[in-house]
């Protein structure tokens, strides 16, 4: 699969969360050789875990962007159940990462495939909670969402106050209704620049 193309500016979260998945991830990478020279293993087992749209899956690619030399076997759904085979082409295949979403359904597959999972290698070395953004992330979600569209921020004290307990998610889909072309109206009225031939009437 073509890796996504992100910059650390792209993931807004606070520092101390950033540097827990940083040490744990990029940090082991990073040193590679030392710890192996020092005979430590390189696996290492980062769970994120938050409600849905705080950021999770938007770390994990850019993590996947940032590690282009890694291989990275990525389990999703039914395929959970090859977590054995899935270790197995990591351990040959390395350096490389093995990521699996939605592991709380792990518990579930062990259910189901007691003989094959239940026995499974694996370790959480971390776990990193992602929370609901606070006012200054919402802030700066607001700047990476509208991207270059100029709007009137006068109230924008307003906006991100009102906005408390609103995921990333939310608001990239409130923006991207805003910045669609039929909404070009709406976008005039809420203070933005018309662009090219759009006029509002």
């Amino acid at each position: 699969h073509r890796r996504p193309s992100l910059r650390s500016r792209d993931v807004i979260l606070p520092a101390e969360t950033s540097a827990m998945i940083r040490r744990q991830v990029v940090g082991v990478a990073e040193h590679r050789d030392r710890l192996l020279a020092a005979g430590q293993h390189l696996k290492r087992g980062v769970l994120l875990h938050g409600p849905p749209g705080v950021g999770k899956t938007h770390s994990v690619r850019y993590l996947r962007s940032r590690f282009t030399d890694t291989t990275i076997v990525q389990l999703t759904g039914d395929s959970l159940q090859l977590i054995g085979e899935a270790c197995s082409v990591a351990r040959t295949l390395q350096p490389a990462m093995i990521v699996v979403e939605d592991v709380d359904l792990v518990a579930e597959e062990r259910g189901m495939y007691p003989g094959h999972l239940a026995a499974r290698p694996g370790r959480v070395d971390q776990a990193v909670a992602l929370e609901l953004p606070d006012a200054p992330a919402r802030r700066a979600l607001f700047g990476l969402y509208r991207g270059g569209l100029v709007v009137d921020e006068s109230r924008l004290g307003t906006v991100i106050e009102r906005t408390d307990g609103v995921t990333a998610d939310q608001l990239d889909a409130a923006l991207g209704e805003l910045l669609d072309t039929r909404n070009a109206v709406t976008r005039v009225l809420l203070g933005g620049r018309q662009g090219g031939s759009e006029r509002a009437g």
